[in-house]
């Protein structure tokens, strides 16, 4: 592949992560933003049928009316969506990573295929570019062991419907969230994955961080060798 050609991919695969990643982003602050307005409108409807009415009783119907509507919008609302738009997020990881190794084969007339159907996709989609394309991936180490531990949270959730009380390896999850590495992931009362506001949107930075810095060594690594 010609230099230029080699430029024309590299800016093609970064230009493809961050809209992938940036979209997905949008996406959440949006229906973040969304919930936040309709609680707002809520409350305040609720609010203002409370102060029209004098009946004890009647006030007790209306607050009961409310409290489910407050609490789906409040908790099961954005417990819903952030898990889903997690379990996206890390499918949206699996697929990049199946793509770099498929650039790698490409660039370095590899032989071997990457099976993308077997599990583990990400330790071994960065472990078969490590191989055959000869990059240090040292200073990812602390990365690749986050998403190891973030592939636990997805399997929990899908599998297990987020509930570590299930799950057989929720020592994995629990030691993850008591040391705050994710300081907005926790768990309820129930022992179910918590995902708090914010969570989605400052993990999208990291992961695109790590594709980026994966993505540069693969193209750096093809460009020494060709020179």
């Amino acid at each position: 592949m010609t230099d230029l050609g080699t430029k024309i991919l590299f800016a093609s695969k970064r230009d493809k992560i961050s809209h992938d990643l940036e979209r997905l982003e949008e996406f959440s602050c949006f229906i973040e933003d969304a919930l936040r307005k309709e609680l707002r409108r809520i409350k305040s409807k609720a609010i203002k049928e409370l102060q029209n009415s004098h009946d004890a009783f009647n006030n007790k119907i209306i607050a009961e009316s409310y409290a489910e509507d407050i609490f789906q919008i409040e908790t099961d609302f954005p417990r819903l969506q952030r898990y889903a738009l997690f379990v996206s997020l890390m499918s949206l990881v699996e697929s990049t990573i199946v793509g770099l190794c498929q650039t790698t084969k490409r660039l370095f007339n590899v032989s071997e295929d990457f099976n993308a159907a077997k599990p583990r996709v990400i330790d071994r989609g960065v472990s078969f570019v490590k191989r055959h394309a000869k990059i240090d991936v040292n200073n990812l180490i602390k990365d690749l062991k986050l998403l190891q531990n973030l592939s636990q949270i997805r399997n929990c959730i899908v599998h297990a419907q987020g509930s570590l009380k299930t799950w057989r390896n929720a020592d994995i999850i629990k030691n993850l969230i008591k040391s705050k590495t994710l300081p907005n992931l926790t768990c309820d009362n129930h022992d179910r994955i918590v995902f708090k506001q914010g969570f989605i949107e400052k993990l999208i930075k990291k992961i695109h961080k790590f594709l980026e810095v994966l993505l540069s060594k693969i193209f750096l690594c093809y460009s020494s060798k060709a020179t």
